[in-house]
């Protein structure tokens, strides 16, 4: 450690210093990334992600720049996806045993 400065801190920001230049979208990041995972992942596995990531989180964090995004927008863009699948899936109970019992 030169000056007090850790050199894995130092090359993270460096790492991203260049990430919030190039002006990264999240979805540019997260299709690299995908792009890198998808040779270990299953069919089914990545097709679900990619579910996720196209109806959840591109719609209101895709554009944004990555280096703008925290936790929170992130929990935000899923937090509101999650409710609407609890309700929509709470719907179809409730209807299915409605038919069921014939009310």
């Amino acid at each position: 450690m030169r000056a007090g400065k850790d050199p894995v801190v130092e090359a993270e920001k460096t790492e991203q210093a260049a990430i919030a230049a190039a002006g990264a979208t999240f979805k540019a990041i997260a299709e690299e990334w995908m792009a890198d995972e998808l040779p270990g992942w299953s069919a089914a596995h990545a097709s679900r992600f990619r579910f996720l990531l196209e109806k959840d989180l591109y719609p209101t964090i895709g554009r944004l720049p990555i280096a703008d995004i925290d936790i929170l927008d992130v929990h935000k863009a899923y937090s509101v996806v999650a409710l609407l699948r609890i309700a929509c899936s709470a719907y179809a109970r409730i209807g299915y045993h409605s038919a069921i019992i014939g009310d």
